[in-house]
């Protein structure tokens, strides 16, 4: 299991205010690492129900990979995929959740 899936595992009880560290701690990072934690930041908010902030995390993890010439992450192009076909946020919880699950 990797640690972003145990970020995500454990952001789903705790959303808001995991979010908000993910945020947080990708305002202090760049590249890559700044990636994962939008990515991370941005699951967070959707499984809150706050899709207005997982966009604008997706947008910002979009433009930081641009910039540094980063591929962007899977997980976020299929969040940014969610949101745009407007997924309900129990959905991506339950896929999350499935996806942190899983056995690697």
């Amino acid at each position: 299991m990797q640690l972003r899936d145990v970020a995500i595992l454990i952001s789903l009880d705790h959303a808001e205010a995991a979010a908000a560290l993910w945020t947080q701690l990708a305002n202090q990072l760049t590249g890559a690492a700044r990636l994962g934690m939008l990515t991370i930041a941005a699951g967070a908010y959707y499984a809150a129900y706050d899709t207005v902030r997982a966009g604008i995390a997706l947008d910002i993890a979009a433009d930081e990979a641009a910039a540094q010439q980063l591929e962007f992450p899977r997980l976020a192009s299929m969040l940014l995929s969610a949101l745009n076909i407007g997924m309900p946020p129990e959905k991506v919880r339950v896929a999350l959740g499935a996806a942190g699950r899983r056995d690697t």
